[in-house]
């Protein structure tokens, strides 16, 4: 590891979790991304220095694994640090830890520097990383598997982006994405199952009054379901791309 540790506390509240009284998944990726926000800002890099320099991050991978949800009024400990930049991408790893120090979740993500101007992507300066701590020429092992497609439409469900989805950078935020693919989860899934893993690819920004569809498949696993999800807008096109691993309950 090389990157500079920056952590943040959270305490899991009502409005956050789902009727088993879990976090939901939209609520770990906020707050992993509040997290990741409070290291730049602490190293100043943060949207300050961005808009100054018209850049802006791209998030475009997750893989998300939960190994025990943090449940309502439990306080949690999440950590982050870049590991490195490779060519275009920068690599940020995430852990969610309870007071006794288990893990409860991990994750990688991936992103982009983009030229607020041209929208084109940036080569990452030496800037980067000095600041947030990363050596320059360190090898990368993270790797992102490959997400299918859904091969049927076992569920279709359609949303508007809408004034709550927007965040700062003018598009649907990140976490809003698993949020409407839990959505499309028959209700039989979500009572006899629980998400413990899945990988997003974010294709393509959504901007305020876009529909957008969510295409669902699943397929049988042992003691466990996969699903593939796509969203597209209402040009038809991919914007994400997802998969979920659900286990049953015991």
């Amino acid at each position: 590891m090389s990157g500079i540790v920056t952590s943040k506390d959270f305490v899991v509240q009502s409005n956050e979790v789902d009727n088993h009284g879990h976090l939901l998944p939209e609520f770990i990726l906020s707050y992993l991304q509040d997290t990741a926000m409070v290291q730049s800002e602490k190293i100043g890099m943060g949207v300050k220095y961005l808009k100054n320099n018209e850049f802006f991050w791209v998030l475009t991978r997750y893989h998300i694994k939960v190994l025990k949800y943090p449940k309502y009024d439990e306080a949690v400990h999440v950590s982050t640090y870049a590991i490195g930049f490779k060519k275009l991408f920068a690599y940020r790893d995430f852990k969610i830890t309870n007071l006794k120090g288990e893990t409860m979740v991990t994750a990688a993500s991936q992103w982009l520097l983009i030229d607020g101007k041209t929208h084109k992507m940036l080569k990452i300066g030496d800037e980067f990383y000095e600041a947030y701590g990363v050596n320059k020429g360190e090898k990368i092992s993270t790797t992102f598997d490959k997400i299918p497609l859904p091969e049927k439409s076992v569920l279709t469900r359609k949303f508007k982006a809408t004034h709550r989805d927007i965040d700062f950078n003018g598009h649907v935020n990140n976490t809003r994405y698993i949020a409407w693919v839990i959505d499309t989860i028959p209700e039989e899934v979500s009572n006899d199952y629980t998400l413990y893993e899945f990988d997003i690819i974010f294709k393509k920004e959504v901007l305020l009054e876009q529909d957008i569809t969510v295409i669902t498949d699943t397929m049988n696993m042992d003691n466990g379901l996969k699903g593939f999800h796509e969203i597209k807008n209402d040009q038809d096109e991919s914007v994400c791309c997802i998969s979920t691993f659900w286990k049953r309950n015991e």
